[in-house]
């Protein structure tokens, strides 16, 4: 008998295992290119985000100029500091018979050299018990004051009548310093004035504050007679002369004339006057 013939070869299995195992390929291609697009999304996704907050620290910083803008805010404030600093330096309290700063010798001397510094020049300055001045700035203003004086006037003099125009008296209202000037100019007779001025502290500054406002008027030139100090009362329409200056020393018949000066140029106030006191 013959041996049964072999089985023959499954194709159809093979076919399937081909196009199962291309199915896989095609799955896991299809996996791989869904993680890559996954993973690009993603990281679309986290630039986005980053952006984002950049975009929202910028915001919270002002732009991205805010650093600037905090710099300009500080010293904006510094400055309103220092100016609030110097204005001090020009506060008084007219209660005191001094017509002294508020607060310490200590602490007035370091506001001074803060408004030196500001100022970028040095400001006079005068001992508050003797008057002598205590440096450069000061020893100028009194060798002015003191030396003033213009040519004299001669008989063929004819002057302009500079000196009529300037009022004789100008003083603040309150408890302050006060100064006698005589005033000249070429070609004409010498005129008394009486002056002060609200915030000074020192004889030499109200005189530099006086000839300051004259400075426009060519040829005009002022030295000190004396000075003391004036209590001017508007609502009262009192005036009380008094007292001397330690910077130009005493004058005599100086508060007597200026309080005479006072009558003439203020017709109705109650004017006196007195050498007595400081």
């Amino acid at each position: 008998a013959s041996p049964p013939p072999a089985p023959a070869p499954a194709p159809a299995a093979s076919a399937g295992t081909s196009a199962t195992a291309s199915a896989s390929s095609s799955s896991s291609s299809s996996s791989a290119s869904a993680s890559a697009s996954h993973s690009v999304a993603r990281r679309g996704r986290g630039a986005r985000e980053e952006g984002t907050r950049a975009s929202q620290g910028t915001a919270r910083r002002g732009g991205p100029e805010g650093g600037g803008t905090r710099v300009i805010a500080t010293a904006v404030a510094i400055g309103i500091a220092i100016v609030g600093l110097i204005a001090g330096i020009h506060y008084y309290d007219h209660s005191n018979p001094d017509a002294r700063r508020v607060g310490d010798s200590d602490t007035l001397a370091e506001w001074r050299g803060l408004s030196d510094m500001v100022n970028c020049e040095e400001a006079p300055r005068f001992d508050d018990e003797t008057g002598k001045p205590l440096n450069e700035a000061g020893e100028r203003i009194v060798e002015a004051a003191k030396s003033g004086a213009s040519a004299p006037v001669t008989a063929d003099d004819k002057g302009e009548g500079v000196l009529d125009a300037i009022p004789a008296v100008s003083i603040a209202e309150g408890k302050w310093k006060y100064v006698q000037i005589e005033l000249t100019a070429p070609g004409e007779a010498p005129k008394r004035v009486v002056r002060n001025t609200a915030g000074l502290l020192y004889h030499p500054d109200m005189y530099q504050a006086a000839m300051d406002e004259l400075a426009h008027l060519d040829g005009v030139r002022g030295h000190v007679i004396g000075g003391g100090r004036i209590v001017f009362d508007p609502e009262r329409k009192y005036v009380s002369i008094y007292g001397y200056s330690k910077t130009f020393g005493r004058a005599p018949g100086c508060n007597e004339e200026s309080a005479a000066i006072v009558r003439r140029a203020m017709p109705g106030h109650q004017v006196e006057w007195s050498d007595e006191g400081y």
